[in-house]
């Protein structure tokens, strides 16, 4: 039985790297196809999972038999303990990614009562475009006025309603001149 457990390591490290390697590269270049049932919260697949620890314990025993005078079933088992790890700190790795990724979304709700300014002047009874401070980025979004009347570039205005492709705004009538001139 000794004489392939070598073969057996080497087949294993060979096979499970080659399949991760494939897998992280659909990850990275697209068309990740991703049919294994992702179950536990730290998301990383039940097969993903398998495949990171066949490699890193694979290759862990053939390093450690080749390199020390270890009994072999010390390099299983260190083997078996760095493939445990190699899944806890990709299973870290990718919930600290996901706590830190942010939600590109926003929703027109969030325009109602906003403050900003016109970028492409709205013309008479037309539409033109505004700058809004939303999530504390500034959106660009289709706009109408209120009022029919022509909206010049860089009139301070506030939103008063909104639709599902655009704003209603009103000029706000400020007393010191606009704070976006020297901005643009």
């Amino acid at each position: 039985m000794e004489y392939y457990l070598p073969y057996l390591f080497w087949l294993g490290a060979i096979c499970a790297s080659i399949v991760v390697v494939l897998l992280v590269l659909s990850i990275t270049l697209g068309g990740d196809a991703d049919v294994d049932a992702d179950v536990d919260s730290g998301g990383l697949g039940v097969v993903k999972s398998i495949l990171i620890f066949v490699a890193v314990a694979a290759w862990t025993v053939r390093a450690v038999a080749i390199n020390s005078p270890w009994t072999w079933i010390w390099a299983v088992l260190l083997g078996l303990l760095a493939g445990l790890i190699a899944v806890w700190l990709m299973s870290a790795a990718l919930k600290f990614l996901w706590k830190r990724q942010e939600e590109g979304n926003w929703y027109m709700s969030e325009t109602q009562d906003q403050k900003g300014y016109v970028y492409v002047p709205i013309p008479e009874g037309g539409s033109g475009r505004v700058i809004l401070p939303i999530d504390g980025r500034d959106r660009e979004v289709n706009a109408i006025s209120a009022t029919g009347e022509a909206l010049p570039f860089l009139e301070d205005i506030e939103v008063v309603d909104y639709k599902e492709d655009h704003v209603v705004v009103r000029p706000l009538q400020a007393l010191k001149p606009s704070q976006h001139e020297e901005t643009v």
